[in-house]
């Protein structure tokens, strides 16, 4: 029994050194690249994941003699980081002006917001066409306000690019009311 016990502590210890390894190689994949988390900056998680190695480290600490103690247990923790820490700031930035202005010259964008003008409220909102241009409004108030995880959401923007294509096509189809799209009207 003494040995199932002794086998069953080296397996935790195992398993406590590979998950805080792990947790290293994820706080500092984090720091440097970022995350893709749609609410939270990077600065949160880096702390959570911090936390979450020093729970680990305390578990090894309480396993383990002191004389036996692996290296894992004995790393420096990463420093904590301030919780709107975003890592590649400048980079989230072009890349949200750059789809920002794909917007803005996207046929399918420009028309669609010319057919939204002539359509009831009713088949508007039953087929989310204000939600759908609403994508472009928020990237825009999130450039204006630097609001960098907003921002991080559009970094690959053929997703919007693609909805914005199928709500046109379904908006094709709506009764249309008449309206013309004055040269003056931007998002």
């Amino acid at each position: 029994m003494a040995k199932k016990n002794e086998l069953s502590r080296e397996k935790r210890i195992d398993q406590l050194i590979a998950e805080c390894n792990q947790a290293f190689d994820q706080w500092k994949a984090l720091y440097e690249h970022g995350g893709r988390d749609p609410t939270w900056p990077d600065g949160v998680n880096l702390n959570l994941v911090r936390d979450h190695i020093m729970g680990f480290q305390r578990r090894l600490r309480e396993l383990c003699d002191a004389c036996e103690l692996p290296e894992t247990a004995k790393r420096e923790l990463p420093p904590k980081v301030e919780s709107e820490y975003m890592a590649r700031a400048d980079e989230i930035r072009k890349r949200a002006a750059a789809t920002f202005c794909a917007f803005q010259e996207f046929e399918d964008y420009r028309e669609l917001r010319a057919l939204s003008k002539g359509i009831s409220e009713k088949d508007l909102e039953k087929h989310s066409v204000n939600a759908v241009l609403g994508y472009v409004k928020k990237l825009k108030t999130a450039i204006q306000a630097d609001d960098l995880v907003t921002m991080r959401r559009y970094e690959n923007g053929d997703y919007y690019f693609e909805v914005i294509t199928e709500t046109l096509a379904k908006t094709r189809e709506l009764p249309f009311e008449g309206y013309q799209l004055t040269f003056f009207e931007t998002v």
